[in-house]
């Protein structure tokens, strides 16, 4: 994260800036709810996402050997913290922490996702298949490009994207 505060060039996560004073921004006269709502407003320099499984295990193995995902926590059966590029992915098991149970009763799947972008979808989608994986769906083309959405073993969506070529 980046302050977006002029002349601060503070930069790190989203809980250390929201939760400590750390430059000029710290010391401007900005509303009581500053330190969270300031974060919020900044510059992003990775993403985080969310996704409930009830396979984190298989999960683990099928984001890292098969998308590329670094391992960087995992507790076995219920949680895993990937990483690739400036994407940060969480997996929790359903009943697993406070975030496996947020909002009632959370369960995998549905359409949200998130997107990997690739210079070769058709490459990408056969070495895929030759692994087992699923898919939901067909290549879908438009202006913008062409798209495929894969499935996680527990039934999450990862979009597959090939920006149009010309």
């Amino acid at each position: 994260m980046r302050c977006a505060y002029p002349g601060c060039g503070f930069v790190a996560n989203m809980l250390f800036a929201a939760s400590r004073d750390h430059g000029p921004c710290a010391r401007a006269p900005i509303p009581s709810a500053r330190p969270f709502a300031h974060a919020l407003l900044q510059e992003a320099d990775m993403a985080s996402v969310r996704y409930i499984a009830t396979e984190v295990d298989r999960s683990v193995g099928f984001y890292r050997d098969l998308l590329g995902f670094a391992v960087e926590k995992h507790n076995p059966g219920k949680f895993a913290e990937l990483a690739r590029d400036d994407l940060h992915l969480f997996l929790n098991a359903p009943g697993a922490g406070s975030a496996g149970k947020a909002g009632g009763n959370p369960q995998p799947g549905g359409w949200s996702r998130f997107m990997l972008v690739t210079d070769d979808l058709d490459g990408m989608i056969q070495r895929l298949h030759d692994d087992g994986a699923s898919f939901r769906g067909d290549i879908a083309e438009a202006g913008a490009g062409r798209q495929i959405l894969l499935e996680d073993p527990s039934g999450n969506v990862i979009e597959l994207f090939e920006y149009a070529k010309g």
